[in-house]
């Protein structure tokens, strides 16, 4: 009496006399964005401007699930080609639309066209949870707290133009230069 029926309740369920359900745990869909277009275009305005809108699309829907993508991939499907994909690691999760922007535009120069696109996808592969950080407010200005995310960024930058085995490990370097010391 002195705890209540609930301890019992709790006894019951661990020894097995009582039933305790359990609920699945559900896969989510897969973040998916395409646009399709009338006909084929090889104009890169219109796909650069198509891939900015999808890669929107997909940080909104990010931001909506409390994630950020590691792994992007973006599908170009040609007329008379192949379909051509695009893949963009990011080094920590992120739900950055200019971040991805400045990583696939560059990416997306290099692609042939061929006859033209007529559809673009953009598939989130993996992504992880979104670290929250709070910025600091100083003296009359805003200090962005944006230190790891700056270096993440950068990081993603140099691995988009010298490929996945030019960048490694960032590392600090002593040096009795003071501009040299890291």
């Amino acid at each position: 009496a002195r705890f209540g029926p609930e301890l019992l309740h709790r006894l019951d369920r661990a020894l097995g006399r009582a039933f305790e359900g359990i609920g699945p745990l559900r896969p989510t869909a897969p973040i998916e964005v395409v646009r399709a277009f009338d006909g084929p275009t090889d104009r890169p305005e219109a796909i650069a401007l198509t891939v900015r809108e999808l890669l929107g699309e997909t940080a909104d829907l990010l931001h909506d699930r409390g994630r950020g993508a590691r792994v992007i991939e973006i599908v170009l499907d040609r007329s008379d080609l192949p379909p051509e994909s695009v893949e963009i690691r990011l080094s920590r999760p992120s739900r950055d639309a200019k971040h991805l922007e400045r990583l696939a535009l560059p990416r997306l120069e290099r692609v042939h066209l061929g006859f033209g696109v007529e559809a673009i996808a953009v598939h989130v592969r993996t992504d992880a949870a979104v670290v929250h950080e709070q910025s600091v407010h100083g003296e009359g200005f805003e200090v962005d707290g944006r230190g790891g995310a700056a270096v993440g960024e950068m990081i993603d930058a140099m691995t988009n133009r010298l490929g996945a085995s030019g960048v490694v490990v960032p590392r600090l370097g002593a040096s009795r230069r003071p501009g040299r010391a890291a």
